[in-house]
């Protein structure tokens, strides 16, 4: 069976789990109390996402050889993903007592430390991290993200350029631009960014980026220049062509399309949640409080639809004021993020407006928090959203502000379609709404600055 068991790390080395673990599952038929088996299987198990088998795994293995450390760090690393924080810290703490070098261990419980808001220990243990060799790139990194959490920008910025010394990284690059933009040096930003694209030339965030900070750094020759390399090296991205048409002013756009916003938001789905919270995002708790003021006097509402609904940021908030809650988005990576929230009764993949069209008088509310920020014409989802109400349901969204008069709606540089209230208010009584309060608030954090918003609840017929 020795043939197995090597046949199943060449596999797990080669990247094929799914061979690799199928390998190692046929080893331990015969060897069930193989340690090096376990620990091997609870790893390809974690890259699987596989988390419940890989703890057992990895708990097996520490019970066979009690005194390696290796299936213990890989038990607390699998705990961090399952958000077991303080299982986790229990392990990386008894790790650390027994080797206080035992850098990988401080570098994650320095991260739960910083989760935990303990920031005094977490800093401490992060910096400590940067010195060891085998995690110094990645604790310079981290150290980094945690500094400009704290907004020292030009901290965070030092030890993400210390990050690239050491192993050079686009995303090294890519996070001191970031801290470039929030301190208002674009020009920088946009030399850093440059930098990162050399090391990965087909990567559309960083053309992103790019575009946005020489937008910012008013260079409109590099910006279309960029634009140009873009377009050349990813023909038909519908991200290049909607930023293009966004650079340009192209009021003819009535919406983002369907690819720009599945494919932007499907690779923004994994620290989506995190970036908004670094943006001071607004929206989701100012569409909870909304609803709340439509419970006075009455119990649950039946069923209530959170359109464009993301990672489920709105879900929890609202959870308990309906026996159902549907959440519809376009990127299925952001449903599955949701999902996990266990807010939601049913999340469908579908564009907002073809479902909204087809349930008949399904909801008592719509909630749509900068969602209906990627539509300029509102007529066709206000319509959608009308058949999809019950009589006298209500319909609580946020829209951008204009920053200046315009006809009807604009398409900004950043993507995004600001409003003006007249417009709005006509495209809703043209479809049946009574408008019931408009408030003005800040969305959300853009370049340092403020996005002013509104908050819009609207009756229907």
């Amino acid at each position: 069976m020795e043939e197995v068991f090597e046949f199943a790390k060449q596999m797990q080395a080669a990247g094929n789990f799914t061979d690799a673990e199928t390998c190692y599952r046929r080893y331990l038929e015969d060897n069930e109390n193989s340690f090096k088996a376990l620990n091997n299987l609870g790893v390809v198990l974690e890259c699987q996402d596989k988390l419940v088998d890989a703890v057992e795994c990895f708990r097996k293995a520490a019970e066979l050889v009690p005194e390696d450390p290796i299936p213990r760090y890989n038990l607390g690393h699998a705990y961090f993903r399952q958000e077991r924080l303080d299982s986790a810290a229990d392990l990386f703490e008894a790790l650390l007592e027994e080797n206080p070098d035992h850098g990988p261990a401080c570098l994650n419980l320095g991260v739960i430390y910083w989760r935990q808001d303990r920031l005094i220990e977490a800093e401490k243990l992060l910096r400590r991290a940067t010195h060891y060799s085998e995690v110094a790139a990645n604790a310079n990194s981290k150290l980094g993200l945690f500094l400009f959490d704290c907004e020292r920008f030009v901290e965070a910025r030092s030890c993400h350029l210390a990050a690239a010394a050491i192993e050079e990284s686009p995303h090294h690059y890519f996070q001191a631009a970031l801290c470039d933009r929030t301190l208002g040096l674009h020009d920088e930003a946009a030399d850093k960014l440059a930098t990162a694209q050399k090391l990965d030339p087909e990567s559309r965030t960083l053309f992103e980026h790019r575009t946005r900070a020489l937008l910012a750094a008013g260079d409109t020759a590099a910006v279309e220049a960029t634009f140009r390399e873009w377009e050349s090296t990813l023909p038909n991205d519908p991200i290049c062509a909607h930023m293009l048409a966004a650079f340009r002013g192209d009021n003819s756009v009535a919406r983002c399309s369907t690819d720009y916003v599945r494919e932007t938001f499907s690779g923004f789905a994994g620290d989506f949640n995190e970036t908004l919270e670094r943006l001071e995002y607004g929206a989701p708790q100012a569409i909870a409080d909304a609803f709340q003021t439509l419970q006075t006097g009455q119990s649950q509402f039946t069923c209530i639809l959170d359109a464009g609904c993301g990672t489920g940021l709105c879900g929890p908030l609202v959870r308990a004021g309906t026996q159902n809650l549907v959440g519809v988005d376009l990127a299925q990576p952001m449903l599955d993020k949701a999902q996990l929230l266990g807010a939601y009764d049913e999340l469908i993949e579908a564009d907002l407006v073809d479902y909204m069209a087809t349930q008949n008088q399904k909801f008592d509310a719509i909630l749509a928090a900068d969602t209906y920020n990627y539509f300029g014409e509102l007529q066709t989802v206000f319509a959608a959203a009308a058949n999809a109400l019950t009589p006298g349901g209500h319909m609580i969204f946020t829209l951008e502000q204009c920053s200046d008069d315009t006809s009807g709606f604009r398409l900004m540089p950043h993507g995004r379609f600001e409003h003006e209230m007249s417009y709005v208010e006509t495209v809703l009584t043209d479809n049946g709404f009574a408008m019931a309060s408009v408030d003005a608030l800040v969305l959300r954090k853009e370049g340092g600055e403020d996005v002013n918003g509104w908050l819009i609840m609207a009756r229907g017929n």
